[in-house]
């Protein structure tokens, strides 16, 4: 049937749609393995069946965010041949680099070696039910968001995927184009999760939230005065270290000079005291002659 015509001419082309395969099933088991087609576009696993240790980029998730223009690190984990080859195909126009692969032992690998910041993974892979492995997988500190894409699509089932550590869950038969937004969607809530990280700072029990200017020790709030806020803010961004009075000058008062009385001093004091009063233990430790230092165990 050829493609349908709005009045003003333009041409309507039907979205692609990826088949709803059956489960490959053997009574109330799933089938194993060796009944389904083994095709790897990466290089072999080392030792198969093993899973390495979780490691590096995989537990961290320290990479850089993904640009309009950069090409994005897929790992798309699907057994179905014929499903992975159109939905990577797809993803790739798209302007994802994507690493196909076939079962969670490679799937595994791939995110030991690669800076994956983002997993498609088919619910049910061989004998590998892809909830249980994606709940080791957050268990061993995996930070990368993963969509689950399945054809059990029950309200159980949809929850089964969140609760495990999906951060979204698409059921089959579902169109490319959606798999594309719904993966955007997720890596622009990591970014804007890692931003929101990056404007927190915490030295030993304090905690301090740059963008609302807001600071508390062991989860009690501290009312201080801006200054008191900026030198509290100051010290914790060098944890542990020694931070000089004339850096304290320069970044608290904006003085290049010293201007030899005691307003460092009065400072500290009262900033002492609130610390104290919201949590035991010396946090400001005076290093005379030189500066002052903020515990990182306090």
């Amino acid at each position: 049937m050829p493609p349908r015509k709005r009045s003003g001419g333009v041409r309507l082309e039907k979205a692609k749609s990826i088949p709803h395969p059956r489960p490959k099933r053997r009574g109330n088991e799933i089938a194993p393995a060796s009944t389904l087609r083994k095709s790897v576009h990466q290089t072999a696993v080392a030792e198969r069946g093993v899973l390495p240790p979780l490691g590096g980029k995989l537990s961290t998730g320290d990479w850089g965010r993904p640009g309009v223009n950069k090409l994005m690190q897929i790992l798309l984990v699907e057994d179905d041949r014929q499903i992975a080859q159109r939905v990577a195909s797809d993803l790739g126009r798209s302007g994802y680099q994507v690493i196909d692969v076939a079962t969670a032992a490679e799937a595994h690998d791939a995110l030991a070696a690669h800076a994956i910041e983002a997993v498609v993974l088919d619910r049910l892979l061989g004998n590998d039910d892809a909830i249980t492995v994606l709940a080791d997988w957050r268990r061993a500190g995996l930070k990368t968001p993963v969509l689950v894409v399945s054809s059990l699509a029950g309200v159980a089932d949809r929850i089964a995927g969140l609760a495990a550590g999906a951060d979204d869950y698409l059921t089959k038969p579902f169109h490319t184009e959606e798999l594309d937004a719904r993966l955007r969607a997720l890596l622009r809530a990591r970014d804007r999760h890692a931003e929101r990280e990056a404007d927190i700072v915490t030295c030993g029990s304090i905690c301090i939230d740059r963008r609302l200017r807001t600071a508390e020790r062991g989860g009690t709030p501290l009312m201080l005065q801006p200054r008191e806020y900026r030198l509290l803010e100051t010290l914790a961004l060098s944890p542990g270290q020694v931070v000089p009075r004339s850096v304290l000058l320069e970044k608290v008062w904006n003085l290049s000079f010293d201007p030899r009385t005691k307003i460092i001093e009065t400072h500290i004091s009262r900033l002492r005291d609130k610390l104290d009063f919201a949590g035991p233990g010396e946090a400001i430790e005076t290093i005379r002659g030189i500066g002052y230092r903020l515990r990182d165990d306090a």
